[in-house]
């Protein structure tokens, strides 16, 4: 959006003024895209779990509307619909994977269609431990400065490095801190995560949604 100013004549006051409109603009405000990436990223992953019920009502057993975002069913079977939306939950994978394959679709993936190596690297590759620094720098060198970026060089270098210093720092609170040995093949710091996760996957169960 921009700003545009606009010359007005007002008639009840019999003299001309300025009027500031907001209008849709082709100009993208980095700033603002940048603070939204991972707002997105949380409403993707709700819409996701919503149209996976969706997608799949033709296989429950009971009559399913939808208004907005809302699921809407007979009185009779009103208790069997949170367990059907429990279980997509419990199906999407621990809370890292689900970040490590954002990761591979948007930084990883995109190199691969390019041409080039593609290595031993694959999305199950990822799916169950911690991406290592010399991997992010490994696709994010061959990724290069985007174009959009390509007058603020000093500037995208520091988005980089704080997107790898957020990814740590993420990983060390939900898997706790590395090894002294920091030894990417030995490193069973995942299985810590996936042990919270089952544990907190057992806990949704009932007749109420996770949001109740």
């Amino acid at each position: 959006m921009e700003k545009n100013s606009v010359r007005v004549f007002d008639k009840n006051l019999r003299k001309p003024h300025n009027v500031t409109l907001t209008v849709p603009s082709n100009i993208r405000d980095k700033r603002k895209s940048r603070a939204s990436t991972f707002v997105n990223f949380i409403h993707q992953k709700d819409a996701q779990i919503a149209m996976s019920i969706a997608f799949n009502a033709h296989e429950y057993p009971f009559p399913l509307y939808t208004v907005h975002d809302n699921f809407i069913t007979n009185t009779k079977n009103c208790e069997a619909l949170p367990v059907y939306y429990l279980n997509v939950i419990k199906g999407k994978g621990t809370p890292l994977q689900i970040i490590n394959r954002f990761i591979y679709t948007n930084i990883i993936k995109p190199v691969f269609n390019t041409g080039h190596s593609q290595r031993y690297y694959s999305m199950e590759h990822f799916d169950d431990k911690i991406i290592s620094l010399n991997i992010l720098d490994e696709f994010l060198k061959i990724g290069g400065t985007p174009q959009s970026e390509a007058g603020n060089v000093a500037g995208w270098k520091k988005i980089i490095e704080q997107f790898k210093q957020r990814y740590v720092l993420y990983t060390m609170e939900v898997c706790g801190p590395p090894d002294d040995d920091d030894d990417e093949v030995k490193d069973t710091r995942f299985d810590n995560h996936l042990k919270k996760w089952v544990k907190f996957r057992n806990q949704l169960q009932g007749r109420s949604c996770i949001h109740h």
